[in-house]
């Protein structure tokens, strides 16, 4: 890994199959190491799954209580519309890198030989329900040249950077969901991508609320009967209770943000902000606690870190 502009300069979380973890160093402040590590109710004649979808949990419930089958908002029956399940599981070494889409140009300096995927951020759906990736970004580049690496490409939806709360919501009402999905399936064929990348977080899951998971059971029918792949990003050791055990079982794959446990959001909280303890304690709780499979997990590496010394402030890895 080149400090002075390779790799990891140019990709923000990474993140790499379970149990790889890579030291990167401290930042200015020497408090502050950098280290990383491998984020409605159901109608009754809903499309997707809704068959004897249950109440929601009561909020003074604990984790592994809310995601119990007898209290969580859980359809009994799967059954797709979509068609048969075509996926085949990938059960190799991931090395997955986010890039966010804009010079495409970029990409003939990457060592995309590092991966195994690689997720394009992010697209977001305009009123109509269609897709537009960072101010109509041309994605088929990025395709191109992921797939002459041997790369399977993935487009991540939503992102953490505050996208429309209002669009969201309205699409993943009941009524709106099959026709949305349809639009995301469309545009993963057309442009010739392997899967999607769910990456609702921030802002967007306390307003989409329990509409979030009949979309994942949903989208990944949609995405399987064309033999494409279904993942998200979610949080370390905690996430927003809308997002429930029947979604976190529907994605192939995880990608577990192991980072960003303090940050210059959080000035007085000096310290590093991806320990090798807050990785050990990410692993505990998505097997120990949320039950989900080790080999359904990767740990996100963030190549930046962050100065403490006021004013607080991000660096990247070319600078540490």
């Amino acid at each position: 890994m080149n400090p002075e502009g390779g790799f990891v300069d140019r990709f923000f979380p990474l993140f790499i199959t379970f149990l790889l973890f890579t030291a990167l160093g401290c930042a200015k402040d020497k408090r502050a190491a950098v280290t990383s590590t491998p984020s409605s109710t159901l109608s009754s004649n809903d499309p997707c799954t809704a068959i004897n979808c249950q109440q929601a949990t009561p909020p003074e419930l604990n984790a592994t209580q809310r995601l119990a089958k007898n209290v969580q908002v859980s359809c009994k029956e799967n059954k797709s519309t979509w068609g048969p399940d075509t996926y085949v599981s990938d059960t190799g070494f991931k090395v997955i890198g986010y890039i966010t889409a804009g010079k495409p140009e970029m990409l003939d300096s990457l060592e995309l030989d590092r991966l195994t995927y690689l997720n394009v951020a992010f697209a977001n759906p305009d009123s109509s329900g269609q897709l537009v990736l960072n101010e109509q970004i041309d994605i088929k580049p990025y395709v191109q040249k992921g797939h002459g690496a041997g790369l399977k490409v993935f487009i991540s939806l939503a992102g953490g950077g505050k996208p429309d709360t209002l669009i969201w919501h309205d699409l993943l009402l009941p009524e709106n969901r099959r026709a949305f999905i349809k639009k995301i399936l469309d545009y993963v064929t057309d442009n010739e991508l392997d899967g999607v990348d769910v990456d609702i977080e921030g802002n967007l899951l306390p307003q989409v609320g329990l509409n979030y998971n009949p979309f994942v059971v949903e989208l990944r029918q949609a995405l399987h009967s064309k033999g494409k792949g279904i993942t998200a990003a979610l949080g370390a050791t905690h996430f927003h209770p809308n997002v429930r055990q029947e979604a976190l079982e529907a994605y192939d794959f995880i990608n577990v943000m192991v980072y960003d446990k303090t940050g210059i959001w959080r000035a007085e909280d000096i310290g590093p902000h991806s320990p090798w303890s807050y990785a050990e304690e990410a692993i505990a709780y998505w097997t120990k606690e949320l039950k989900i499979p080790a080999e359904k997990i990767t740990l996100g590496v963030p190549f930046y870190g962050f100065d403490f010394t006021p004013p607080a402030r991000y660096i990247s890895y070319r600078e540490i």
